[in-house]
This record gives C-alpha cells, sequence and structure tokens, in this order.
C-alpha cells in the first residue's frame, strides 16, 4: 500500500496545525455568582458638574458624593436571580451651586449641612433589598419606603418640613433612583460564551434615560477580567413619570459613556470599575396635576452635565 502524496500528507498536518490553534482560543462564561452568605464591601464615588438653565438664570452644580454598602447574597424566590441584603455603612456629600454672581457652598450653611448629617446618620445600618439576575442585571430594590420613613422620623423638624424632606426623600430613595445607582455596582454580562477581543451589546433605561452599552472582553489574566465600554444616552420614548413629584422629562439629550472594568471571572463580582460621561439635552419639569398654564410658564430646562463613578468592591474575610 502506498502512503498519501507528500502535498496531501502536508495539507493533513496544516490542518491539524490550524485545529490545534483554535482549540487555543479559550472562551469565557460571566456569570453573577458571589459567595452566598460572604459580605462584600461596595465604595462608590460619583463626582458630577451639572449646569441647568431655567428661566433664562443659569447655575452650575458641582457635586462629590462617596458611599459605602456592604452586601450580601442570597438565592432570590424565582431561583434564578440573586437578592443582595443591601446595608448603608457610611455617606458623605460635598456639594458647592454657582447662580450668577454668588456661589453657595453646603459646607457653609449651617442648616443645610445638618439636615445632611442628620439624614445620613439616620441611613447608616439601615437595609434594603437589591435583586440582581444571574446576568449582572438590577432588575428591582425594595424596602427603600421604610428608610425613608425612618430617616425622616430621625430629623428634628416641624411636622410642615417633614413632609416636604419625605418627598424629597422619595426621589433620592426611589426605585427608579436606587435601581441606577445599584447598576453601579455591577456589570451586563453576555448571553453566550465569549472570547477575548469578542464585544456584545446592553440596553437599559432608568428614570427617562436610556443608555445603549458595548462592551469588550478585553484581556483575562489569573482569573481577572478586563472589560472596556462605550456607549450613548438618549432620551427613554416609554418613560412616564407618574409618581406626583417634580421630574425631569427629557425632550432632547445626546451624551456618551467609556468604562473600564476589572471582573472576577469565577464570581461575576465587580473588583473596580472606572467611568466617565457626559449628557446635553433639553427637559421639561413634569408634575403631575400641575395646570397647564402654570407648566407652560416654567418652560424648558436645558442642561449638560460630566461624571465620574468609580467602584471599587472587595470581599471580607
Amino acid at each position: 500500500m502506498h502512503g498519501p502524496p507528500a502535498t496531501v500528507r502536508a495539507g493533513a498536518l496544516f490542518a491539524i496545525l490550524l485545529m490545534a490553534i483554535g482549540c487555543g482560543d479559550e472562551t469565557f462564561i460571566l456569570r453573577l455568582n458571589p459567595e452566598l452568605g460572604a459580605t462584600y464591601e461596595v465604595t462608590t464615588s460619583i463626582d458630577t458638574t451639572a449646569v441647568q438653565t431655567v428661566a433664562g438664570q443659569e447655575s452650575t452644580t458641582t457635586q462629590t458624593m462617596r458611599t459605602v454598602h456592604e452586601m450580601r447574597f442570597e438565592t432570590a424566590a424565582d431561583g434564578d436571580s440573586l437578592d443582595g441584603v443591601t446595608t448603608f455603612v457610611s455617606t458623605s456629600v460635598e456639594m458647592s451651586s454657582t447662580v450668577g454672581d454668588e456661589t453657595i457652598d453646603s459646607a457653609a450653611m449651617d442648616d443645610v449641612s445638618a439636615t445632611l448629617n442628620a439624614v445620613f446618620a439616620a441611613l447608616a445600618g439601615k437595609s434594603f433589598t437589591t435583586t440582581v439576575a444571574a446576568d449582572g442585571r438590577v432588575t428591582r430594590v425594595s424596602g427603600l419606603d421604610d428608610i425613608a420613613d425612618i430617616v425622616v422620623a430621625a430629623m428634628d423638624l416641624s411636622e410642615e418640613m417633614k413632609l416636604m424632606a419625605r418627598e424629597s426623600l422619595r426621589q433620592t430613595l426611589s426605585d427608579a433612583s436606587m435601581k441606577g445607582t445599584m447598576s453601579n455596582m455591577f456589570i451586563a454580562h453576555p448571553a453566550a460564551e465569549i472570547a477575548v477581543g469578542e464585544s456584545w451589546k446592553s440596553g437599559v433605561a432608568i428614570s427617562g434615560i436610556a443608555a445603549a452599552t458595548t462592551y469588550t472582553l478585553a484581556a483575562v489574566d489569573d482569573g481577572i477580567a478586563t472589560i472596556t465600554a462605550t456607549g450613548d444616552f438618549r432620551p427613554d420614548p416609554g418613560y412616564t413619570p407618574g409618581d406626583g413629584l417634580p421630574t425631569l422629562v427629557y425632550d432632547e439629550l445626546t451624551g456618551s459613556q467609556t468604562g473600564r472594568y476589572r471582573l472576577d471571572v469565577g464570581t461575576g463580582m465587580l473588583l473596580h470599575a472606572a467611568t466617565t460621561s457626559d449628557m446635553t439635552g433639553a427637559a421639561r419639569i413634569d408634575t403631575s396635576g400641575l395646570p397647564p398654564e402654570i407648566a407652560a410658564q416654567l418652560g424648558p430646562v436645558l442642561t449638560s452635565s460630566a461624571s465620574t463613578v468609580t467602584v471599587d468592591v472587595f470581599k471580607r474575610d
């Protein structure tokens, strides 16, 4: 029996080499799989500069908010998602506003500082639940209404002022607002296995703003994934305020975002995230039940903002 011609043997060898090289392209399944019952400490810092023009009056607000949470995960009732019992550890805010030639610093305003300190002290140790799907999407937050009531009750204010504070906290601690805040602590995972260099897309709509993001798995070293992201913002056409509180509804909005993340492949938990974003748009103030003639007098709100968000997560021993 004669052996195959040399050209055939060479071709077969080349095919085997190609198969061997292809088998070296490792793929990864990214899913949220934290250690149940373990305590994860999450530190979030948000630096924002926002410029708004209302009725021809321009104001600039610069704010730095730093929040530390503890999270412990357990299996949710649906058997697929996770409930993260989320506890406020500490919160701090530095803020200044400039209207015309006048600058107002919250630290220099005794009443404002005292109120903020009372709110932050009352928040410490309070817990709510963050429900997260296996693909890293925050689907629900709950328990915030009870926290708002406790915080207001702890404030040394008149009953009238407590009512106003309660309405304000309903915005800050609303499901939509906190869903956005808690989403900073996770990343949307791809639906299928993915290799280094491949990308996937994710979309989310929060508080009237729709964000579309493209993630790319840039590298995986020693079980740590480096992920980059680019995205854009636009108005959410399906958004309806419907809570009776003054709310900005965007008629026009453009913006972009870039980010870089470090992720534990084994647990799907973020280790570090750093994102920057900018938005420019025109909005209107929406209040359910507001007479049309008054709403017309408010006019459009021109707004622009730039933000930097950093998140650091570590599991306690």
